[in-house]
């Protein structure tokens, strides 16, 4: 698996070229030390090849949606007698956004985001736990009997925040649902259909453990990792081996023992 400095990098290009199609709040985290170099008005020549007073570092600002920094105007698109003769000393600085940018070719909008339920399909034996932010997390479970016995184990995940009102004492308002659209570390295969797991908020992270599997009649041992901010899932890494497979086990975080 790569170390969390590739998958950093790989998250701030993302951020900065397709950032709708990343959380607002992982695109502002991934790109708040993105610079770029920049030569002074008066240089004369690329930023590589002038004196340090010639040049400086700036933030860099994520591009707009499905739009590119424009390319410079290529040379041989021109009329030959309306190219201008000039002394190497005389070459114009390169505009900086041409230097981070690719070409409008290489970048295209993100895919659609596929239609979702406004709310959970009907479930059974699904894991609900609470958030250090107050949200509650709810992740598989097995769907109705109405599916295929193979097709019963579910692995989304969705989050239940307060009304705009606040949660009340005995009473039932409207529920406010998400439906998380979770990637994987390194395209691992994971989150693995499971129900009757057992699965606890550990600060950042959702840890999850054990269950059934998608046919429910196969133990799981193996726990998973989903980071919270990131929506990312990811194998979790153990020092040793994991306890045997088990369904319906039982899982508590001490923040003491963190």
């Amino acid at each position: 698996r790569p170390g969390p400095r590739v998958v950093d990098g790989v998250e701030t290009l993302a951020a900065l070229l397709h950032p709708a199609a990343l959380p607002p709040a992982l695109v502002a985290s991934a790109t708040a030390g993105a610079m770029r170099l920049v030569a002074e008005p008066e240089a004369d020549g690329p930023p590589a090849l002038l004196p340090p007073h010639m040049w400086r570092f700036e933030p860099l600002q994520p591009l707009e949606a499905g739009v590119a920094a424009p390319a410079p105007a290529s040379p041989t698109a021109m009329p030959e007698s309306s190219l201008p003769t000039l002394a190497p000393s005389s070459l114009p600085a390169m505009p900086p956004t041409s230097m981070l940018a690719p070409p409008p070719s290489a970048l295209s909008p993100p895919p659609p985001t596929p239609a979702v339920a406004s709310a959970p399909a009907v479930r059974s034996a699904a894991s609900l736990v609470h958030t250090d932010d107050g949200r509650l997390i709810v992740f598989g479970g097995e769907a109705a009997v109405d599916e295929p016995r193979e097709r019963r184990g579910l692995k989304d995940v969705w989050s239940l925040g307060a009304p705009p009102s606040g949660w009340a004492a005995c009473s039932c308002p409207t529920p406010s649902w998400e439906a998380w659209q979770c990637g994987a570390t390194a395209n691992e295969d994971v989150p693995t259909a499971r129900s009757n797991h057992a699965a606890a908020a550990c600060g950042g992270h959702l840890l999850v453990f054990g269950g059934w599997s998608a046919g429910g009649d196969v133990p799981l041992a193996h726990p998973e990792l989903l980071h919270l901010e990131t929506r990312c899932w990811t194998h979790c890494s153990t020092h040793n081996a994991p306890p045997p497979p088990r369904g319906n086990p039982t899982l508590a975080y001490s923040p003491a023992r963190h």
